[in-house]
């Protein structure tokens, strides 16, 4: 099936701590056929990693996220159309969220 990679990994560490956590995950899709005709394939994506670092102490929490934490470039798509055009759809380059959340009780 196109578009589906045989084989796909996650892994994780994660850390807690008087108040904080820190949890850092590595992803990665293998390659994968670009056509329903299996003509090509798309060699995947390795090791995107995400970062998430938190401190909370109640009734505050403050959190930063990093998704894409080296902002490697690569495709989170490929696909082959029936004229033979292939197409890449860009993932998204590094993104930086903190947050900050109070709890009224």
């Amino acid at each position: 099936m196109p578009y589906i990679p045989r084989h796909q990994y996650g892994a994780h560490v994660a850390w807690a701590g008087s108040g904080w956590r820190a949890r850092l995950a590595g992803l990665s899709w293998g390659e994968y056929w670009m056509d329903n005709a299996n003509t090509e394939k798309y060699a995947g994506w390795q090791w995107v990693m995400n970062l998430s670092v938190s401190y909370r102490r109640a009734p505050h929490a403050l959190t930063l996220n990093v998704d894409n934490l080296t902002d490697k470039r690569y495709a989170v798509e490929a696909k082959k159309d029936t004229g033979g055009k292939v197409s890449y759809s860009a993932a998204a380059p590094r993104a930086v969220m903190l947050t900050y959340r109070y709890d009224f009780h």
